[in-house]
């Protein structure tokens, strides 16, 4: 098989697959592997309390509307961003000990019924 008929059937581009011939002739499996860097760098990043923080903060008076969050995360982090990438921030952080269940949870503000 030559590499333009394997970039074909994995509907890759034939320097893709030529850079992966020669990565693994140079280190065999392990130069299949993605090495750190690769790839985009986040624009929030969950591991940041910094973005955690602004996030709750933003979160904590506008709960239900995420363009005033993303207005204030853009004006404190001086990052842009659209509100697509702030929702996806909110589905992404998880609550220490609840593997699944978004900090949103925890730090929007929920409606509790008077009895």
């Amino acid at each position: 098989m030559t590499i333009k008929q394997a970039a074909t059937h994995l509907s890759v581009n034939h320097n893709t697959v030529g850079n992966w011939i020669m990565a693994w002739e140079e280190l065999g499996i392990a130069g299949l592997y993605r090495k750190t860097g690769q790839g985009r760098v986040p624009i929030l990043n969950v591991t940041s309390s910094i973005h955690v923080e602004a996030l709750a903060n933003a979160v904590k008076d506008n709960a239900q509307n995420v363009k005033i969050v993303q207005a204030e995360l853009i004006e404190v982090l001086k990052t842009p961003m659209s509100a697509d990438t702030v929702k996806r921030f909110l589905k992404k952080i998880v609550i220490p000990g609840r593997t699944g269940a978004p900090v949103a949870s925890a730090v929007v503000p929920t409606r509790r019924r008077i009895n």
